[in-house]
């Protein structure tokens, strides 16, 4: 298996990410410009056991969004898995507007 190659197996990332390698999802934002956010739990630890049950292909994570140096990372409130041509992509509204909220839906894999 290499890495960043291809679609990301849910089996292979559910196994990565519960041995400690963070998850990213590869979303295409407003300007048409992909993004890399790392996804972290609500304290901004590992994503608990159940959220890591969601990781897949595709997925729509809310949560409250903060960049650390150059790095974007959202702290995960909710995740759930989507159909790939249902996933829409990049950032997006949805639900109740809530402020420092934010959805975001694309490829959801371990980040090595």
């Amino acid at each position: 298996m290499q890495p960043g190659d291809g679609l990301v197996q849910p089996a292979w990332a559910i196994r990565c990410v519960s041995g400690g390698i963070p998850p990213v999802l590869l979303a295409i934002d407003q300007r048409g410009e992909l993004t890399f956010t790392l996804l972290a739990g609500v304290d901004g630890g590992r994503l608990p056991g159940a959220a890591m049950m969601n990781i897949g292909p595709a997925v729509r994570a809310r949560g409250r969004l903060s960049t650390v140096g150059t790095q974007r990372v959202l702290r995960v409130e909710s995740l759930q898995r989507v159909v790939l041509g249902e996933a829409g992509g990049g950032e997006a509204g949805g639900g109740e507007a809530v402020p420092g909220m934010v959805e975001l839906t694309g490829l959801c894999g371990p980040s090595r």
